[in-house]
């Protein structure tokens, strides 16, 4: 399953503070967590860089991004601070 721990797009593009239902997930399922950073995304159509909705569709299909996956994370150490961080440190290669 994979999840967007910030629970809203972006307004801005950068990362936004984790809401806390990975934790209550990791309770309820306790299974190792993949950190994995996106880039590239923002000024597609689906990103919030020309407002509410984009002008033109069309010349935002194409888009190079890009995924950076991390180390696994044991259940009993994720917390959103921890995923938080170890998201931004991927983040910064992309």
């Amino acid at each position: 399953m994979c999840i967007f721990p910030e629970g809203k797009l972006s307004p801005t593009g950068e990362l936004q503070p984790f809401q806390h239902g990975i934790e209550r997930l990791i309770v309820e399922t306790p299974v190792p967590v993949v950190p994995i950073a996106l880039g590239g995304l923002w000024g597609s159509v689906f990103s919030r860089s020309h407002g509410s909705q984009a002008s033109s569709w069309k010349q935002h299909i194409r888009r190079r991004v890009r995924a950076v996956c991390g180390a696994p994370v044991a259940p009993s150490l994720v917390s959103c601070a921890l995923l938080h961080r170890r998201v931004r440190d991927l983040g910064e290669g992309t």
